[in-house]
């Protein structure tokens, strides 16, 4: 299995309209948490934030992960 690419995730979101800070109320974290996952410093996230983000990614986007769009 390939390593997740939370940055990514975190990127579509912020693309999707979402603020740094919305992400981290959304699923737990402090905005400055959300900034260094954004930017590759935080690779590993855990497994609850993990599926946190998976779960709004899929909820804003409308796709699943391997999607990874934003929806009309």
């Amino acid at each position: 299995m390939l390593p997740m690419k939370w940055n990514e995730l975190v990127t579509d979101l912020i693309g999707c309209g979402m603020t740094q800070q919305e992400i981290g109320a959304a699923v737990g974290l402090s905005q400055s948490s959300v900034s260094d996952i954004a930017r590759g410093l935080t690779k590993d996230v855990g497994w609850s934030v993990g599926a946190s983000i998976l779960s709004l990614h899929q909820s804003r986007t409308g796709k699943a992960v391997s999607d990874r769009a934003c929806s009309s």
